[in-house]
């Protein structure tokens, strides 16, 4: 296992039964299998105006029910009481 924090894969192709992976700074890399880790940070600006409850998403219940009985949030601007829950 090898970890590259910082760069980006660009490019994926299937070759002899593997993966080729091209990354964003030129890196070259065949692989069995690949995990993509991604930073998820939702856009609470708009929220956090119009007078909602925002931590890392739109603070939400079990329900989905953000502090304004009218709305709703849920996917990936969703806080929930175990933080963020990406879709």
């Amino acid at each position: 296992m090898r970890w590259r924090f910082g760069d980006a894969v660009v490019e994926v192709e299937r070759e002899a039964g593997r993966l080729r992976l091209r990354t964003r700074t030129g890196a070259v890399l065949t692989a069995d299998a690949v995990l993509s880790a991604v930073g998820l940070r939702p856009r609470t600006a708009l929220a956090a105006n119009a007078g909602l409850a925002v931590q890392r998403g739109i603070v939400v219940d079990a329900f989905g029910a953000s502090s304004d009985p009218d709305v709703f949030a849920l996917g990936d601007c969703a806080h929930y009481e175990a933080g963020v829950m990406p879709t």
